[in-house]
């Protein structure tokens, strides 16, 4: 994976949705560890390698977004839209997604152990070798989700 020219360094909430709103989508390898992203638009973004732990992004739009390889351990992301997202390789460990849209989102060997799905839909989600330890997966929408090895 190539680096972008944001990786290693620290930026804001309010520098990723400024510099989001004027068109810039490659925010790879940024350190936004504890930022308050709650209902920001930040589709399309490529936030992968990114380091998000302990983020708010609760209600944001993440809809086509590129969080491959992206630390997302113990985020809020209860009601954001992940659709069609790329969480290929990123780490979810105990990550709240109570109520997210998932639908299509591609996890192949995504670290879920002990995130939290109730009432989120996972509808067409990929999940190949996804490791779902302690994965709270309550009311969740699993119709048509590839969960092979998981």
């Amino acid at each position: 994976m190539s680096q972008g020219k944001y990786q290693g360094k620290r930026l804001s909430a309010t520098d990723v949705t400024r510099l989001h709103a004027a068109g810039e989508r490659d925010f790879r390898g940024a350190v936004l560890r504890g930022c308050n992203f709650r209902g920001a638009d930040l589709s399309g973004a490529d936030l992968s390698g990114a380091n998000l732990a302990r983020a708010d992004l609760s209600y944001a739009k993440l809809t086509d977004a590129k969080l491959a390889g992206a630390i997302l351990q113990d985020v809020n992301l209860a009601g954001a839209d992940l659709s069609n997202a790329d969480l290929s390789k990123a780490s979810l460990k105990d990550a709240d997604l109570t109520e997210a849209r998932l639908t299509e989102a591609k996890m192949p060997r995504a670290e879920l152990s002990g995130a939290d799905f109730s009432g989120a839909n996972l509808h067409g989600a990929f999940l190949f070798e996804a490791k779902l330890i302690g994965a709270n997966l309550w009311q969740a929408d699993l119709s048509e989700t590839n969960l092979t090895h998981a």
